[in-house]
């Protein structure tokens, strides 16, 4: 006769099933997985206008949709013994989204633009037939306008990850009136008038989200006589944030030329090294002074920072004395802020005098800076990353890169170039040990250069843009702390 289990057994295989089933016979866990960055609309607007000759002036604006719709107040003094044709005009505006959230959405823009003009003919004495005449003809103007700015947050846990930013879908247009623009806080980084540009990489910031602009115009214009203008446009625009394999490079304060090649030329550009390591990049622009951002200088005292003037960082064990100079002191402007990076320049002083090479020369201002770099890019020269990977990879050798300028500020101009999202095209920009290194224009396709900018700040992952200091802005300062 079988016994019944005891307590004590009962409880040996009820042990026994649960550690079964939680641990040789279950399924791994599924970890969470991170959040998604968030898209979210920020405003949207829709504005019409119609004018003319002979209309009332509408202008009308709402952050969904707007039309307008008036005729015009032609009148023929002759009534049926003259030709009367009335002006009209139409405008209509209107933005739809669907739906917020994590990753993805999708903006509709509608926009249509349509002008009749009109116009009158007066009879000599009203009789018929009509024998002189005068014709006058009214013109209908019409403009229409929808917008839509997006933007993308990023989880704090995100910090530094790599995205491909796609806006696809469709575009139904009968003139160049869409365009878009991708802000990384402020700065503008990417440009477009097409649904069909390539991903634009993109690193996540926290701290700093991104902004879409969207924006779809529209207008017509008809002097009057036979005709009418009519033009309808929409824009159906899905974005799209997709993780890519690409790491991202952490910057410190720093700045980073990726893609760039290797040079033993640019005699005058150094490196800036902190406790014998690799830190910014500067410039000689007088026998004891050197260029550089103000966030290489403000941090670090000045017995702990050297200049060596050398291809490479690690030839600094065995530096010549004419090759590398102690710092004995700096200075930047008093309204320098290092979390804005504003005013972000600085010159550092040297014991002994550098004799052996020319200081560089300082940008004069002529041609204006955008003309300047019109047909030809800024060489970009620094001692920092050689690849967007994540590694140290090239930090320490000096490289050159012609990098285009893509906006041009007061006191700062921005360079890049937007990479796709699946890391095959060669990124060339500025990284991190680039800080305080110089951007250089050829004059006249000649070997005579100007130093026109000091690399500042940028992008997270150094794979869309960088953001320089103007050297015109400051050209009074720098040559007043000249050594």
């Amino acid at each position: 006769m079988t016994r019944p289990p005891t307590p004590i057994q009962k409880l040996a295989v009820a042990i026994g099933i649960v550690l079964q089933g939680s641990i040789w016979g279950a399924r791994a866990i599924e970890q969470p997985a991170p959040p998604a960055p968030m898209l979210s609309i920020l405003s949207t607007n829709a504005t019409v206008n119609v004018s003319g000759d002979a209309l009332a002036t509408q202008q009308r604006t709402n952050d969904r949709s707007a039309d307008a719709l008036t005729k015009g107040t032609e009148q023929n003094p002759c009534g049926q013994a003259g030709v009367l044709r009335v002006s009209e005009g139409e405008a209509k505006a209107a933005v739809d989204y669907f739906p917020p959230g994590p990753a993805t959405m999708t903006v509709t823009l509608n926009v249509f633009a349509r002008a009749v003009g009109g116009q009158t003919t007066d009879c000599s004495g009203c009789t018929q037939p009509c024998g002189t005449s005068v014709v006058r003809r009214t013109t209908a103007k019409t403009a229409s306008a929808a917008e839509a700015q997006i933007k993308v947050a990023f989880d704090a846990s995100l910090e530094g990850a790599a995205y491909a930013l796609h806006i696809g879908g469709q575009q139904h247009l009968i003139h160049n009136s869409f365009t878009f623009e991708v802000f990384d806080g402020d700065t503008s980084v990417v440009q477009g008038n097409s649904l069909n540009a390539p991903d634009v990489a993109v690193d996540a910031t926290p701290a700093r989200p991104l902004r879409i602009v969207l924006r779809l115009t529209e207008d017509a214009e008809e002097q009057g006589g036979c005709c009418e203008e009519s033009f309808p446009a929409s824009v159906t625009a899905d974005i799209r944030l997709t993780p890519t394999a690409r790491s991202a490079v952490a910057r410190d304060q720093k700045e980073h030329v990726i893609g760039g090649t290797p040079t033993d030329e640019f005699p005058e550009v150094g490196a800036l090294l902190y406790q014998g390591r690799s830190h910014c990049t500067a410039t000689l622009i007088a026998r004891r002074t050197i260029l550089t951002a103000a966030h290489c200088l403000d941090l670090y005292p000045s017995q702990e920072l050297l200049f060596l003037l050398s291809p490479s960082v690690s030839d600094v064990a065995t530096a010549q004395p004419d090759k590398l100079w102690q710092v004995v002191d700096r200075a930047y402007p008093s309204s320098f802020n290092r979390e804005a990076k504003v005013d972000d320049i600085g010159v550092a002083y040297l014991r002994d005098r550098v004799l052996t090479i020319d200081p560089a020369t300082l940008y004069d201002g002529l041609p204006p800076l955008p003309a300047y770099y019109q047909d030809t890019p800024p060489t970009f020269v620094g001692y920092g990353y050689g690849e967007a990977d994540g590694s140290l990879s090239g930090q320490g050798r000096k490289r050159y890169a012609p990098i285009p300028v893509i906006q041009t500020a007061p006191k700062w101009f921005t360079n890049g170039i937007p990479a796709t999202s699946d890391g095959t095209v060669s990124i060339v920009n500025t990284c991190d040990g680039d800080s305080g290194g110089p951007a250089f224009m050829f004059r006249n396709n000649s070997r005579e250069r100007q130093l026109i900018g000091v690399v500042s700040r940028g992008d997270p992952g150094c794979r869309i843009y960088g953001i320089n200091t103007r050297i015109d802005s400051y050209r009074d300062w720098i040559n007043q702390h000249k050594r």
